[in-house]
């Protein structure tokens, strides 16, 4: 895919390079030449000559590569038809072929690096330094991409550090989407991650409705435990998925739910990351609940989404409820309510490999002492600081022994 999409990059960049202008000029005057001297009756050329429809169907064929080839020459063309002028900016026309070529090469790459992130590791298989690892008392610790993972990758490695003397934890932050953190958890290139319960029933096909947070737990750990992979209590903290629109607008369009939102989205501009996009608890499974089609989608990345938003470029995009703007900007934004339930709860558990819980035995039950000890309200504090602050190691580091000496764990 990324080949083809430099092949058409290029292709545009030929198109308007000096030798294709004046080739295509070339061809073109030479053409008219030989029609016109066809007309003319000259010897020879009889056969080329052609009635009005083939001539208009020619102009019409040949047009649109005249006016690409020429656009480094002619600057722009205005014509006038039945009283009313049309001005067309050439230059301008060549810029925006450009921008969106290098637009769909920018997201198409974005939504293959997500798919081939899990790729390299199914493909790599099981990680036979792992054991050693472990034996040396070092482990790795995972996250996905966003702001609260930072600070989860940093909290889990302070509170174990702290509480196992001797054990040293490397972070991996990002160390990808959600399904690269759990097939590397699987085949030990890292050994713990924070998921949520509403992602990890994905990767089993778990249905969620009518079921409480612990019983779709032991439902993860009984698939779990034949891939070698362990779900622990959950943290206490959630960080639920909802779609925000500006307040004005939503106003304006009588929309205060997403049952509402379906019958506007399809004059409506949509964006979220590649991964919501591709999955059944997000965008796939969202437009079947509620029979939504809207009128243009945008990928975009996670930090991305706001300014969108705030630019007028997209109407609607994805929120978490940690998120700062939605707490900093309350009065501008509107999150619709899920009025049918379809996202499941999204509460944050410890993910880690069983042979980790093997080998060291005492992880395990400091990880389980953490089950509750978190809120909603905690990382939403936390998030706020490190989009403030800053994400450097350095920094998360700081603020999460502040944090776990203020709240005494």
């Amino acid at each position: 895919m990324k080949t083809h999409l430099k092949k058409i990059k290029r292709s545009f960049d030929f198109f308007g390079s000096n030798l294709f202008v004046g080739g295509i000029i070339g061809l073109y005057l030479v053409l008219l030449a030989v029609l016109l001297l066809a007309e003319l009756g000259v010897p020879g050329l009889d056969r080329f000559r052609a009635t009005n429809q083939v001539l208009l169907l020619l102009v019409l064929l040949f047009l649109p590569f005249l006016l690409i080839a020429s656009s480094r020459t002619i600057r722009s063309i205005s014509l006038k038809l039945s009283g009313q002028e049309i001005h067309v900016e050439l230059s301008e026309f060549e810029k925006e072929l450009k921008s969106e070529v290098q637009r769909v090469e920018r997201k198409s790459a974005s939504q293959l690096s997500n798919a081939e992130q899990a790729l390299w590791t199914l493909l790599a298989g099981k990680n036979q330094a792992a054991a050693s690892r472990w034996r040396e008392r070092r482990i790795i610790i995972g996250a996905k991409e966003h702001v609260s993972q930072i600070f989860f990758a940093h909290f889990i490695a302070e509170w174990l550090q702290r509480q196992i003397p001797g054990l040293h934890c490397e972070l991996r932050v990002p160390n990808g989407g959600s399904l690269k953190n759990f097939a590397d958890v699987r085949f030990q290139w890292i050994d713990l991650y924070v998921d949520y319960v509403g992602t990890a029933i994905q990767f089993f096909n778990i249905d969620h409705h009518h079921q409480t947070n612990t019983e779709l737990v032991k439902q993860l750990n009984n698939y779990g435990e034949a891939i070698g992979v362990k779900f622990l209590a959950p943290l206490g903290v959630t960080e639920n998925y909802c779609l925000v629109m500006l307040r004005d607008k939503a106003e304006i369009l009588g929309i205060e739910n997403m049952s509402q939102l379906s019958m506007s989205a399809g004059r409506l501009t949509f964006t979220a990351d590649p991964e919501f996009f591709n999955r059944r608890d997000c965008y796939l499974g969202m437009i079947g609940e509620y029979q939504m089609a809207f009128g243009t989608l945008e990928v975009c990345e996670v930090t991305e989404r706001y300014a969108l938003l705030d630019t007028g470029t997209v109407d609607v995009f994805v929120g978490y409820e940690t998120d700062p703007e939605l707490h900093t900007r309350k009065r501008e934004l509107m999150v619709l309510a899920d009025d049918k339930g379809f996202f499941p709860s999204y509460e944050a558990l410890p993910v880690l490999s069983y042979g980790l819980s093997q080998t060291l035995p005492e992880i395990e039950p400091v990880l389980v002492q953490l089950a509750g000890k978190l809120t909603t309200a905690d990382l939403i504090e936390e998030v706020h600081k490190l989009s403030v602050e800053g994400s450097h190691p350095a920094i998360a580091r700081d603020l999460v022994r502040r944090f776990i000496e203020r709240k005494k764990l």
